[in-house]
């Protein structure tokens, strides 16, 4: 296996971690960023509106074949031919659907006994309670509910979405591998940064990034717990599990069938090539997880006004960079910073101190 196509809302993590572990990587992207351009041997725009968003018409114009296809963030519902089902490298795009639908998962991780928000219908809602789509992740659709008569107001389709208690604490997740034989493997706790006010985040539910590792004395529970969540749904390759601790109890959130945000966050922190790591697993090969040597970070800067991008922000250390010229509305991402650091009072200083260059632009 050598050429791979990689289709999601925002690729260049994952295709930067294929291409460090030797594959050639071809992506179908909502954006192009810049270093995605730079990475991939050819490159297309997601198209939103195809069932497959664009996957066959892309394979029918390049001049290669393409070994194996990985499914991103934001395709999770993507709809492929049997011959081309054949090419995925993780989780089924059946199963994926499946453990996509927010409500299914939730009923299941309460079936298996675990901690997880109560799931409220539209007639009765006890405030607080968040709704957010049933499919998709970001955070950016997700609404805050403090009385019922917000909900009785939204002219929304609610059978595409899912109203659940909302839970106060700190976001984490747990980023794992795992295999047919149900072997799983979490590399740590992951902090979640959501809602971000010096990321300008537009919302208190918008995803900002991740600091790699969380410490906190419920690691090993935690940890034990998306293990054993990732095992019953029987979930290969690189997969997520998001939880909030809330009054010293980990809280499921939700699962994400397929490579997260945190990735990158993570592969910083440990030092683990993650794509190598969910092929070998997929393939039923001895995978290698290591635990984090320093504290790893992915910061998403959002736009807080309407903005240009007037040169190329790899200058000032950005990642996620797109094209000079670009119009970036209110309240869409930027960019992303990365970093390292022994500590994670340092991570962030150092992460603050590049996004103050893009201010000062």
């Amino acid at each position: 296996m050598e050429r791979i196509l990689i289709v999601g809302y925002t690729t260049r993590q994952i295709a930067q971690s294929a291409v460090k572990a030797g594959f050639r990587v071809y992506c179908i992207d909502r954006f192009l960023d810049l270093d995605l351009l730079e990475l991939a041997e050819q490159a297309a725009l997601l198209d939103e509106r195809a069932k497959d968003f664009g996957v066959r018409t892309f394979l029918d114009r390049i001049d290669c074949e393409i070994e194996g296809i990985i499914i991103g963030s934001g395709c999770e519902r993507i709809e492929l031919d049997r011959r081309l089902r054949e090419r995925v490298i993780g989780n089924s795009p059946d199963l994926m659907q499946k453990i996509s639908d927010k409500a299914y998962v939730g009923e299941r991780i309460i079936d298996m006994g675990f901690s997880h928000p109560e799931i409220y219908t539209k007639e009765r809602v006890t405030p607080p309670a968040v709704i957010k789509p049933l499919t998709g992740g970001g955070g950016l659709e997700n609404r805050f509910i403090r009385e019922k008569s917000e909900i009785e107001a939204l002219e929304v389709d609610f059978s595409r979405y899912l109203i659940q208690e909302y839970v106060e604490g700190i976001p984490v997740s747990v980023s794992l591998v795992s295999n047919e034989k149900g072997e799983v493997e979490s590399f740590c706790v992951n902090e979640q940064l959501i809602g971000i006010d010096w990321l300008n985040a537009p919302s208190k539910f918008a995803y900002c990034g991740n600091i790699v590792p969380f410490e906190t004395e419920l690691a090993s529970e935690i940890c034990e717990i998306a293990e054993e969540i990732i095992r019953e749904l029987g979930l290969i390759g690189s997969n997520g599990v998001d939880f909030v601790i809330s009054d010293e109890e980990a809280v499921v959130i939700e699962v994400n069938p397929r490579f997260q945000g945190s990735i990158e966050a993570l592969e910083i922190a440990t030092g683990c090539n993650i794509f190598d790591c969910h092929v070998k697993a997929c393939c039923n090969e001895p995978f290698e997880i290591r635990k984090p040597l320093r504290f790893g970070m992915r910061a998403v800067v959002y736009a807080k006004a309407d903005m240009a991008i007037g040169e190329d922000l790899r200058r000032w250390g950005f990642s996620d960079v797109p094209a000079i010229g670009t119009m970036i509305p209110e309240g869409e991402p930027v960019a992303s910073v990365l970093g390292y650091s022994e500590t994670r009072s340092g991570v962030i200083q150092d992460t603050r101190e590049v996004i103050a260059r893009l201010i000062k632009r």
